[in-house]
């Protein structure tokens, strides 16, 4: 490595900011070009690289798909929402009133989890 330094010493000012560090990436691509080492390493980070992209996109699409079961169910419990509050609105019992009410509440929360793992997903 010291002679390829100084080699390269020669003509051009490596490690020097001057020329924003041209000189010294033109000594390291070159150096790396002739190392299969490094070339072998250059292709395993690059792998990787677009290993982690996949990843990345396939937590996207799966966290849409999920969104878009969570839009759903939250429609079909607000549904449900509606007609335990239509129900509760026209009986006059007491004790079937405060069932609906009970039922209503537990609604209502199972409404905000779904709300809560939406926004969670998006």
């Amino acid at each position: 490595v010291a002679e390829y330094i100084d080699y390269w010493r020669g003509a051009n000012e490596i490690f020097s900011t001057r020329d924003s560090g041209r000189a010294t990436f033109e000594m390291a691509v070159e150096f790396a070009s002739q190392s299969s080492d490094l070339q072998c390493h250059l292709l395993l980070e690059k792998a990787d690289a677009e290993a982690r992209v996949q990843s990345h996109w396939a937590e996207v699409e799966r966290k849409q798909e999920l969104a878009e079961e969570l839009r759903v169910e939250i429609c079909s419990k607000e549904i449900d929402l509606r007609r335990l509050e239509a129900k509760r609105d026209v009986t006059v019992n007491y004790r079937d009133r405060e069932r609906f009410n009970n039922s209503i509440y537990n609604c209502r929360g199972e409404l905000q989890t779904l709300k809560d793992e939406l926004e969670e997903a998006e």
